[in-house]
């Protein structure tokens, strides 16, 4: 994301399929669920409700193996937003 995204955000965005055409709102994650997934990588600031990496070389950790570990990320992220921006919801 070109910015940190808040919490609805990134529960809205992993709630889209991208074989589905519509978002269903029970598919969406509990943020608590979330966070405990991803293991202490992650932490919500409870002012602005955004999820931030702990520490600046997980970032640069992702950013460096991306392209190995998920070759088509950036297609899958757009097709996420398609199919987001063309739901009812």
């Amino acid at each position: 994301a070109k910015r940190p995204l808040t919490t609805a955000e990134i529960c809205c965005a992993l709630a889209v399929e991208s074989d589905e055409a519509e978002l269903d709102p029970e598919h969406k994650t509990d943020v608590e669920d979330l966070v405990s997934v991803c293991a202490g990588l992650v932490v919500v600031d409870q002012e602005s409700a955004v999820i931030r990496l702990v520490h600046y070389t997980t970032q640069e950790y992702f950013e460096r193996t991306s392209s190995y570990f998920h070759p088509a990320a950036q297609l899958l992220i757009a097709e996420t937003c398609l199919t987001y921006l063309s739901s009812s919801v």
